[in-house]
This record gives structure tokens, sequence and C-alpha cells, in this order.
């Protein structure tokens, strides 16, 4: 888990990225 952790965060933060800026 806490070695997924900041991929998922990298992913988790680029599909807000894309949200945000549609």
């Amino acid at each position: 888990m806490v070695l997924v952790s900041p991929f998922c965060t990298q992913l988790f933060l680029e599909s807000l990225d894309h949200t945000l800026y549609h």
C-alpha cells in the first residue's frame, strides 16, 4: 500500500488536473 501510494497519488492528481481543465 505504501509503495503504491505515490503512484496512485500521481494518477489522482493527473485526473484532477484533467477534470479541472476540462
